[in-house]
């Protein structure tokens, strides 16, 4: 089974414009989550999955300065980019990360991704 984590982010965001992109000690924030991502031993993927939009272009620099994959979909569909992200790496699993989520748990997602197969759940949290 091909496991992703799919990284969801977008600059347009309301609450606070560019977050993802804000600066933490030299680095866009954003690039602490994929660094710990791809930490994740039970992942064969980790991919951004943003939106269309022009502006989220810098996010997607960011992605392959990272060494990562992008997937650009509907700007406020975010079920529709994930599936989108699916079908194109052909995944049987995913992990959803918020693109704010710079703490994300690489232990934690090898741990719910081993129960997930292991207990063939369809879902788990």
């Amino acid at each position: 089974m091909k496991v992703g984590i799919l990284i969801i982010a977008r600059l347009n965001s309301k609450g606070l414009p560019n977050k993802a992109v804000l600066p933490i000690m030299g680095r866009p924030a954003i690039s602490y989550l994929i660094e710990r991502a791809k930490l994740c031993k039970k992942a064969h993927v980790v991919i951004l999955c943003t939106g269309d939009e022009k502006n989220n272009q810098e996010l997607v620099r960011i992605a392959q300065e990272e060494g990562i994959k992008y997937y650009c979909g509907d700007e406020t569909d975010v079920v529709s980019r994930m599936l989108g992200a699916c079908k194109k790496e052909r995944l049987d699993v995913i992990v959803r990360a918020t693109g704010d989520d710079i703490f994300f748990s690489h232990e934690h997602a090898d741990l719910t991704i081993e129960h997930l197969l292991k207990t063939n759940s369809d879902y788990s949290h």
